[in-house]
């Protein structure tokens, strides 16, 4: 009997084992999923290179369009400049450097907010042409809505700092146009940067300011302690960040030297200079006891000397 069980149970294991070995066998290896991700990431850089490769080579037939109304449309801006050549692309963007349709909801949220932070907004325009850029750079400085547009190429990201002048203690909420109206008087202003927070779009309370010629800043930094919304500026020369380093280093070695000199000043006064030792005096502890002593040193002073005796006192 014990033989016959066994030979059933020994058939049974071998019917339920042998479908599930044959399935494992036709089933196909999958391909890992970290591989799948790391083909995706490669080719995504790949295009993130072909994308930086076009805008670098389109760059030179690109212009920056600064200090624009946020209420104006791109179809306005591609009329402006459609004169000057075949126009490829027109794009905005905000102060913050988002894309357009969160500039387009950001200036929503603020306009409802009662906010001028995004008030002003940028535009990038693209010719087909690099000649057509010459052109509308002449736009530069051209009232636009009531606001002077800055117009530059894209690759010029820095000023002339001979013919520019630094601005500082500014309110955050300044604009450039406020800039311009407080400085016109000074000469023909080319270009107007205020510094602004990437992430808030608040100004930092600084700016340059950009004259067609160099005369133009002595008369800048002329106005230096101007008010301007109840702020008194302080206007100097734009330098470059070497000679702010070199003035920087000029200014601890002088305050080094400063610092010798007073120590060894010091060193030679202390030889000819007698300090006096603190002289300990102890408190009394109680007021009754200084009122007494007081009094006794009163009428120890009212003593009369006769003619004849010892020394006699008024108390007896």
């Amino acid at each position: 009997m014990k033989n016959k069980i066994e030979k059933v149970c020994a058939e049974e294991q071998e019917t339920e084992i042998a479908p599930y070995e044959a399935g494992i066998m036709k089933l196909k290896p999958k391909k890992p999923e970290e591989e799948d991700i790391k083909v995706k990431r490669e080719k995504a850089k790949l295009k993130k290179k072909d994308i930086v490769k076009q805008r670098a080579n389109a760059s030179d037939r690109e212009i920056f369009v600064g200090n624009v109304a946020s209420t104006v449309r791109r179809r306005e801006i591609e009329q402006l400049f459609k004169k000057f050549g075949t126009i490829e692309k027109v794009w905005s963007r905000s102060v913050v450097g988002l894309s357009e349709k969160k500039t387009q909801t950001l200036v929503r949220k603020y306009k409802k907010m009662g906010s001028n932070v995004l008030n002003v907004i940028n535009f990038y325009i693209r010719y087909k042409s690099p000649e057509s850029i010459t052109k509308a750079l002449e736009m530069n400085g051209m009232l636009f809505k009531g606001l002077h547009l800055r117009v530059t190429g894209v690759n010029k990201k820095s000023l002339c700092v001979g013919s520019s002048a630094f601005v500082s203690n500014l309110p955050f909420d300044i604009t450039e146009e406020e800039i311009h109206q407080h400085f016109k008087e000074c000469g023909d202003i080319k270009a107007i940067r205020v510094v602004h927070d990437r992430f808030s779009g608040l100004g930092k309370g600084a700016a340059f300011v950009e004259f067609s010629e160099k005369e133009c800043v002595e008369k800048a930094i002329a106005m230096n302690g101007t008010t301007l919304k109840e702020r008194e500026l302080r206007v100097a020369k734009a330098l470059k960040r070497k000679q702010l380093a070199k003035e920087a280093a000029t200014k601890s070695k002088k305050s080094k030297g400063k610092k010798k000199e007073a120590e060894k000043m010091q060193e030679k006064i202390a030889d000819y200079v007698v300090q006096k030792k603190p002289i300990d005096k102890k408190p009394a502890k109680n007021v009754k006891n200084i009122k007494a002593a007081g009094k006794l040193g009163a009428k120890e002073k009212k003593f009369k000397k006769t003619k004849k005796g010892p020394v006699k006192s008024i108390m007896t």
